[in-house]
Formats: C-alpha cells, sequence, structure tokens
C-alpha cells in the first residue's frame, strides 16, 4: 500500500488532515473488497474496481487523540463506490477518539495540522 498526505491545516478551528491508500497490496486489497460486499452489500464487480480509500482525520487541540471523519473508496476514475462521514447523527457514525501513534498516517499528519506558534508565541515561552 502507498499512503499519501494530501491536505492538512485547520478548518472552522479544528485541526484535520486528508490521506489516501492506494491498493499496491493484493491481499489487503482483496479484503477490503470482501467487506465491501459482505457488510454493505456492493457488487462483486464494483467492489473489486476499488483502487484507493480517502480518510480524513480530525484532531484533539493538543494533538494527542484523532478521529476518523471519513472515510470514502474510490475505483480507478476517481468514483465513490462506498463511503461512511462520522459526524455524531447517529450511533454508527459517531466519532470515536483514540491516541495518536506518531508512527501512523495520522500520527504523521498531526504534526502538519497543528497551527505553528507564532515567533512571540515562542518567545514568550
Amino acid at each position: 500500500m502507498q499512503w499519501y498526505l494530501l491536505d492538512y491545516g485547520t478548518r472552522d478551528g479544528v485541526p484535520f488532515a486528508v490521506s489516501r491508500k492506494y491498493y499496491t497490496n493484493e491481499s489487503i486489497k482483496q479484503q477490503t473488497i470482501d467487506l465491501l460486499m459482505s457488510k454493505y452489500g456492493i457488487a462483486a464487480d464494483v467492489a473489486g474496481s476499488i483502487y484507493f480509500t480517502e480518510y480524513e482525520y480530525e484532531y484533539s487541540k493538543d494533538g494527542k487523540q484523532f478521529a476518523v471523519t471519513y472515510l470514502r473508496h474510490y475505483d480507478m476514475l476517481g468514483n465513490e463506490i462506498y463511503g461512511t462521514v462520522y459526524d455524531d447523527s447517529t450511533e454508527t457514525t459517531k466519532k470515536v477518539f483514540a491516541a495518536v501513534d506518531p508512527q501512523s498516517t495520522p500520527g504523521k499528519g498531526v504534526a502538519l495540522a497543528l497551527p505553528k506558534p507564532s515567533a512571540q508565541t515562542a518567545k514568550k515561552k
């Protein structure tokens, strides 16, 4: 698999990052295809066309925790196959925060997403 960080920053005062996972490992791709078919009823030909999955992470203000705010599966042409938005509107779409592992993709994104202290703030410390 190849991971890419697409976007990061602060939106409405909340740090975020967007990453994309390309399926270069056939066994992991097959696991995702099987999940799309069994859990969401996606047809085999549609699920089998998966090319990448995109994730958006929301971080706590201190950057120690994150939650996935959406994940979307796409084919090679960028057509969405299936997606889930975690917006706290139902129990199954509730955001779940977890500790950030600095070696993980969300962990790499948080370093870029958190606002940098200004030069004056840094001098006061």
